[in-house]
């Protein structure tokens, strides 16, 4: 049987890593227009960032037009709440990619990927920078205080999630990091 560390982690609060939000950016031509799982310790930089510490929930909040919506939500019990979000919004024409992990035998998986026009399986595993919870999210830690930054290399394989109307688009910037499927 193969051990439990590759299917899960300890924490669900691991930022976006540069290597992946480098090629996005260039994808877009420009910033990122909304980040809905945002915090404070984001590198997305995006125009609009939903927060919680902010008393703002991307799951409650709007995603239309903002631009581009980059999603790397909480890997945790959220992920399927935030992709069911994320194909809604998807197939109501707001492009949107999600950086999520590749578990396609999942029901949040298999049951979300409705309006999906494009992926790209990375290749290899992404090294996450640590984030850091706000009060509503400090029950995901054992400890009273967020930990200290760190970084980590994902138990498990990553796939971006593409809806749009941009697919070669999206094809062309992510080529080079992984499979891409259109």
């Amino acid at each position: 049987m193969v051990g439990g560390a590759l299917f899960t982690s300890e924490h669900d609060d691991w930022n976006s890593p540069e290597e992946v939000l480098a090629p996005a950016r260039a994808f877009n031509m420009g910033p990122i227009g909304l980040d809905p799982c945002s915090n404070a310790d984001s590198i997305v930089h995006a125009t609009v960032e939903y927060r919680l510490d902010r008393g703002q929930d991307g799951l409650r909040l709007p995603w239309n037009a903002m631009g581009l919506v980059w999603m790397n939500p909480p890997y945790g019990e959220a992920i399927g709440a935030f992709m069911r979000k994320a194909s809604l919004w998807g197939m109501c024409g707001v492009e949107i990619i999600a950086l999520v992990p590749n578990r396609s035998d999942t029901a949040w998986y298999q049951d979300n990927i409705g309006g999906v026009v494009a992926k790209c399986e990375w290749r290899g595993r992404l090294v996450h920078p640590r984030g850091r919870a706000d009060k509503r999210q400090k029950s995901l830690f054992a400890t009273a205080e967020p930990p200290a930054a760190e970084s980590g290399t994902a138990p498990f394989p990553s796939v971006l999630l593409y809806w749009g109307h941009r697919p070669m688009r999206f094809a062309t910037f992510f080529a080079p990091f992984g499979k891409v499927w259109r």
